[in-house]
């Protein structure tokens, strides 16, 4: 057996810091050898949650089934692992420091198979400094210090040409550029997000991640069927449902205005407006306003829910809220991490 004993103190309270351990999703953000990590059962994080974490392993991978066997909310999580050469057994314990202040102790146990105890012996220097730098990566990713994002010179240069642009929207550029991701740790407790289109695609994978991260969500769609079904879905994947539901069409502008109304006279600041509604059209054709359907849709209603919401957005001098705009061609099941 080979066992590893870490301990790291964060500047950050110990809910935040329980949260983003027990999704064990996020290894992938701290952990020296994971590669890709996914969550295998549906619903919130809880006893029971199963993983398939997939590590480096030498010049090939090595895929663990891990399974969350014990969970007590911000004081200790228990893992157990199983892989082809060995086992593993980790327990992670969280305590308070006050001020914001976490301790985290990590213990992992690794039972090899019968056979492989000289490898054992032979790999016990190697697994203890993967432990350390494991534990070094969790404390960088939770100090949440990114600094804002800024496009590199590289992407600069891919950008000046259209052929080399391109790539990077492939499946290629998506691997070469998360690389180069940084771990996202921010804690979103009570902080109040606004998510349009939030039923379907990049905007239900947006509204699963805020509702695991502890945001207040505010979703604006178009039709109640769909409303209702995404409520549900949300649910089921996350114990939580959207707080407040708008329905709105955002390709009349008449109707933005309303929904703009309605937010302002709630009065509740906005930390993140994200304006994810959209779609594509074949054909031309104009809304009842008179307006094409993209322009109106795409353009003028993201301006105009943006500008107006403007003071809820400012609302707190200290901590200005954030924009964000995204945009998907097509549909298909997504997971933001």
């Amino acid at each position: 057996m080979i066992t590893l004993t870490e301990t790291i103190e964060v500047p950050r309270s110990v809910a935040s810091c329980f949260r983003y351990v027990a999704d064990f999703r996020t290894t992938v953000e701290w952990d020296a050898t994971a590669v890709e990590a996914n969550k295998l059962t549906p619903g919130p994080i809880d006893q029971g949650t199963e993983f398939c974490v997939r590590c480096k392993a030498g010049r090939g991978h090595l895929d663990l089934a891990y399974e969350i066997t014990e969970l007590t909310p911000w004081q200790c999580l228990v893992l157990e692992g199983r892989g082809r050469w060995f086992s593993v057994r980790d327990v992670i314990t969280f305590e308070s420091l006050g001020d914001d202040l976490t301790r985290i102790h990590y213990v992992a146990e690794f039972t090899f198979r019968k056979g492989l105890q000289r490898l054992a012996t032979r790999l016990e220097p190697g697994f203890k400094k993967m432990g350390r730098a494991s534990l070094r990566g969790l404390a960088s990713a939770l100090a949440d210090d990114n600094p804002p994002p800024e496009a590199s010179r590289d992407t600069q240069k891919r950008d000046s040409k259209l052929a080399t642009a391109l790539a990077c929207f492939t499946r290629y550029g998506y691997r070469r550029g998360q690389k180069n991701w940084r771990p996202m740790t921010t804690d979103m407790t009570d902080r109040h997000v606004v998510l349009t289109g939030a039923n379907a695609g990049l905007g239900f994978a947006t509204a699963v991640s805020l509702l695991e991260a502890g945001a207040k969500l505010t979703v604006v769609v178009r039709d109640p069927a769909k409303a209702a079904d995404m409520q549900q879905a949300l649910k089921a994947e996350t114990g939580r449902v959207a707080d407040h539901v708008e329905l709105t069409d955002l390709s009349l502008l008449t109707e933005v205005s309303k929904l703009c109304e309605r937010l302002r006279a709630r009065g509740q600041s906005i930390d993140v407006l994200i304006n994810n509604a959209g779609a594509l059209f074949n054909d031309y054709a104009e809304t009842e306003e008179g307006i094409e359907r993209s322009a109106a849709l795409l353009l003028l209603s993201p301006w105009q829910l943006t500008e107006s919401l403007l003071p809820l957005l400012k609302t707190m001098p200290n901590q200005p809220g954030s924009l964000m705009w995204s945009r998907e061609a097509c549909t298909p099941k997504t997971t933001v991490r």
